[in-house]
């Protein structure tokens, strides 16, 4: 049994255990410590059921009103808002939800991502905690998810339960921050281009629900899968949203907006360097004329070199880098362009633009399932209204004029016939379900969704309203005064502005000249500035506006703006004005307004773009920048940058601090994924490259590889962990093995190679793995390798066995439940203290059973032909003798002549012959009997029975099944030597 420290972290790591429990300091060896092992695995296991158990409440099932089937979803927010797929709500606006108390409820659809595959909803009515709320989940953050972190993937997938428990699967994170492609035209609906890659099983009906991690905070919405050639069927490569990107656009869901993602309308591609050679780069391939990035002066061949500050590596990380950004996040891309008369690339320029909208039908209705909420109307009115209407044209005689007729429908031939001329009255039973009313009006039951709508967004405004009022430190008083330093950036120097408070009344002075709002008032033809004033003094984030006015009432969420790249919620306020306050999405405090001020013209923008933390765990704004029609015409500086002496209030800092996964098996795995690499080699189709994987097993460049027909000379590339790329050749093959070593040209690069065990190692049933390997090519570049766990089901003989097809290797091989996908073969199986057991082959399908299965050939096999290509021939020769004494048997006799033709086709093993005084006659075996099994090994063929003897010796026991006639029967055989 695995004992110590090591074995003991690992096993609770596996089972998403780690942080649940605390591991003692050291766990050594003996009978008591393998107890206290024991012990840990326990507690943590009920630690990790009791965690499920909390996370239950929040899961739902998330079903149509008129068709069947369905997904799951996961509940938000103690309001009732609920995270779901796109492609489980489609153009519905009313769906019904299922939560595990077995009950059903219905919820409004909010918001629309079709671009990220994401909707919201709102539950209806009160919640079922005591208190009216929902049970809800905490939102994580994804991008502090760790490769081999455990996570849980929760839904209702085939829709199994009727109750609506949910199905609970667990696995780990297998990647991050994965890029995958749309649908629809030029891919733009349903794209994930960030994502997180698991192994927990996720099947149809999973989509919507929610991923989380092993501390149960909701990092991932569950919609996607990678399928082979069996249908809809998990194949250990299930992707979820992150909800780091979700987060971006929650704003405009809650708003009810059609929410666009943001794209620079560009195409570029990693490519060897076009102007110079000799090294790989980004460059711009593809661009419109009309398109942002070239109105901001990117050109064809430009070479992109950061994004937002971070260097671009490959196209892949530009396209997820703006792919999970909503469109008009202002970017900043640096480029550089090759100057031709030079034969040099000129100085790196910055291109600042906000993202264009990658469409996908905004355009046509903004928002789609909402009503405007900038006007609250007068229900109670229209509701009543309705009422009478509808009682009205309930007993109302209809004419032609009061029908929808459908296109097509034939009104003289069709109606002539069963209508009088000047008919009024019912629709006749034959027309129908073809012909409706002309609605005159909305109905009770719309009319009764908006206003339950505009119900749900006061509670939007409610729940702003507790966070941002929570940051605002109790005392503030209604008198206060203000100093900034104001610059135009078209002039020299700066000068002071204040602002001075005294309830509602401001007073606004700078260069000598003092605005009042009291006199103003008195004024006539003073209109335009006092608006400007007291739009001002509601509204400027550092005059407090929040509590010296009272939080805005009259609201609601407009939806998501940026500042300063931070996403930032737009509340707006009813009535003229275009007026605004921006509320910090991460921090919630206000960080910026807008208004329409006569005095400027305009529509002004004021946001904070600079902050300061206080000693007293206070934040404060140093720096303000105010825009006119999106043009900057002034920035607010405090002077000396002392905010306390300026007069600026602070606001305080209640970020939650949330547990973050534990990096064990992270920092188990990094060292790993650096040996193993990705390779690209042909695919005989044009266009499309074949992708494996393979082992660095040694310094100077040597990788191997399973044999596969992609593995061309001279089509043969392989990539490193850290991206590089490197030509390889086919250095030697072995056929009988099924294995390719290839040689690289690593120059002064410092390869890692994996250690290959010489001793065979007995790996019983149960022992986790990890499987590391290019599945479907998910991982390119820099990228790391896709990670899944297992345990090793079994081992047994391959050529005895499983009745392989088209499998060259010979042996004995490990079967695991970590499967095996396009792109595996040559990767690595590890047990979780970092040894190989072996090395991947493709999955293979066994006659026998007619199953797949993935296996790998066990390292001690593959250590020969390493020492060989590495040069090391004595070894290569002594551990290739060992192998074969190990696996050599003395020859058997059995006593048994077999009816064997001798034709290239060896037939069914029937007993010719039975010797006298044989084994075989002392355990009743006859002629015409016929061989169909020795021990758990099938027998087709003489050839098949003659081989299976192979793996025994003289002085073994083994059973046969035999069929005799039309009865089957077993008996024991005692083999003797050889005579």
């Amino acid at each position: 049994m695995k004992t110590g420290l090591l074995a003991v972290v690992s096993t609770l790591s596996l089972l998403g255990l780690v942080g649940a429990v605390s591991v003692p300091p050291q766990v050594g060896d003996g009978p008591r410590n393998e107890r206290l092992g024991l012990d840990l695995v326990l507690a943590a296991e009920k630690a990790r059921t009791e965690l499920i158990s909390r996370l239950e409440p929040t899961v739902c099932a998330v079903m149509s009103l008129s068709r069947p089937g369905g997904g799951s979803g996961v509940i938000i927010s103690p309001k009732g808002w609920i995270l779901t797929n796109y492609h489980v709500v489609t153009t519905n606006k009313v769906m019904k939800i299922g939560l595990p108390d077995g009950k059903f409820y219905l919820a409004d659809v909010i918001g629309v991502d079709p671009g990220g595959d994401i909707a919201l909803c709102a539950l209806r009515g009160k919640g079922t905690n005591p208190d009216g709320t929902w049970p809800h989940a905490i939102l994580g953050d994804s991008d502090k998810l760790k490769l081999g972190g455990f996570v849980y993937a929760m839904g209702n997938p085939f829709l199994l339960a009727t109750d609506f428990k949910p199905t609970v699967t667990a696995g780990i994170v297998s990647g991050i921050h994965r890029f995958q492609k749309g649908t629809g035209p030029n891919g733009r609906m349903l794209m994930y281009p960030d994502c997180v890659q698991v192994d927990a099983a996720v099947n149809p009906g999973n989509s919507g629900g929610p991923l989380f991690d092993e501390n149960g905070l909701l990092v991932g919405i569950n919609g996607r899968i990678t399928i082979r050639d069996r249908g809809r069927v998990n194949t250990g490569a299930g992707f979820a949203v992150s909800i780091q990107q979700i987060k971006g656009f929650l704003p405009d869901l809650l708003a009810g907006k059609h929410c666009e993602h943001g794209t620079s309308d560009m195409s570029a591609w990693t490519m060897e360097d076009p102007n110079m050679g000799g090294r790989r780069g980004v460059f711009a391939q593809a661009l419109f004329e009309d398109s942002v990035a070239w109105r901001h002066g990117i050109r064809l061949g430009d070479e992109i070199l950061t994004f937002n500050g971070r260097r671009v590596r490959t196209a892949n990380q530009l396209g997820k880098w703006t792919g999970r950004l909503p469109a008009g996040f202002v970017v900043d891309i640096g480029y550089r362009r090759f100057d031709e008369g030079t034969r040099s690339y000129g100085p790196v320029r910055h291109a600042r633009f906000p993202l264009a909208a990658l469409p996908t039908g905004s355009n046509r209705n903004p928002r789609p399932n909402v009503p405007d909420f900038s006007r609250r109307p007068d229900f109670a009115r229209l509701i009543s209204e309705a009422k009478k209407r509808e009682e009205r044209e309930k007993n109302r005689r209809l004419s032609l004029q009061d029908l929808v007729l459908p296109k097509g429908f034939d009104v003289p031939k069709g109606w002539k016939k069963a209508l009088p001329k000047g008919w009024r009255g019912k629709i006749p039973r034959k027309f129908r379900g073809k012909v409706k009313v002309k609605k005159t009006g909305p109905s009770v039951a719309e009319l009764e969704r908006d206003q339950g709508l505009f119900l749900y967004m006061d509670g939007v405004v409610s729940w702003l309203r507790e966070r941002v009022l929570a940051r605002i430190p109790k005392g503030e008083g209604k008198k206060r005064r203000v100093r900034l330093m104001v610059q135009v950036p078209s002039r020299k120097g700066s000068y002071e502005r204040t602002w001075e408070l005294d309830g509602p009344r401001i007073l606004r002075s700078y260069r000598g000249t003092t605005l009042d709002s009291a006199a103003l008032a008195e004024m006539k033809n003073k209109g335009d500035q006092l608006v400007t004033l007291r739009r001002e003094r509601s509204l400027l984030p550092f005059l407090d506006p929040v509590t010296s006015q009272g939080f805005p009432k009259d609201a609601y969420v407009e939806g998501g703006a940026f500042v300063a790249g931070t996403p930032v919620w737009v509340l707006a306020l009813r009535g003229p004005g275009k007026r605004a306050l921006y509320i910090d999405g991460k921090r919630f405090v206000p960080v910026g307004c807008r208004y329409r001020s006569p005095a400027d013209g305009g529509l002004v923008e004021v946001v904070a773009t600079s902050w300061k933390e206080g000693g007293n765990a206070l934040l404060y704004p140093l720096r303000f920048e105010k825009r006119v029609d999106k043009i900057l015409v002034e920035t607010w500086e405090v002077p000396q940058g002392n905010p306390l002496s300026a007069g600026l209030p602070g606001f305080r800092i209640l970020e939650q601090k949330l547990p973050r996964p534990s990096s064990v098996m992270e920092d188990a795995l990094a060292l790993l994924l650096e040996s193993v690499v990705k390779i690209v080699g042909a695919s005989g189709l044009k266009g499309v490259e074949g992708y494996g994987s393979g082992l660095i097993v040694s310094k100077k460049g040597f990788i191997l590889t399973w044999d596969h027909i992609m593995l061309q000379p001279g089509q043969i590339k392989v990539v490193l962990a850290d991206g590089s790329i490197h030509e390889a050749r086919i250095y030697r093959r072995a056929e009988e093995l099924g294995l390719a070593m290839l040689k690289i040209d690593p120059g002064k690069q410092e390869l890692r190679p994996i250690p290959i065990p010489r001793e065979k190692r007995e790996l019983p049933p149960g022992t986790y793995v990890w499987s590391m390997g290019n599945a479907f090519k998910l991982a390119e570049f820099d990228e790391r390798v896709t990670v899944v766990e297992g345990v090793i089901t079994g081992s047994l003989r391959s050529d005895l066995r499983l009745n392989l097809r088209k499998f060259p290797y010979k042996g004995r091989v490990y079967l695991t439940d970590a499967p095996s996908n396009p792109g595996t073969q040559g990767g690595g199986l590890f047990t979780t203290d970092g040894k190989l057991v072996g090395m991947l082959t493709p999955l293979v399908e066994s006659r026998e059973t007619n199953t797949q299965l993935s296996l790998a050939i066990p390292a001690e096999d593959l250590a020969p032909f390493v020492a060989l290509c590495l040069g090391d021939r004595s070894l290569a020769k002594n551990l290739a003798a060992r192998s074969l004494r190990a696996k050599a048997k003395a020859p058997v006799y059995t006593g048994i002549k077999l009816f064997d033709t001798g034709r290239r086709r060896s037939p069914p093993a029937y007993v010719d012959r039975v010797f006298p005084d044989s084994p075989a006659q002392r355990a009743g075996i006859r002629p015409d009997d016929m061989i169909v099994r020795v021990n758990d090994y099938p027998i087709r063929t003489c050839a098949e029975f003659r081989r299976a003897l192979k793996a025994f010796g003289p002085g073994e026991s083994i059973d046969l099944t035999l069929k005799r006639g039309s009865r089957v029967t077993k008996v024991t055989l005692v083999l003797e030597a050889k005579k």
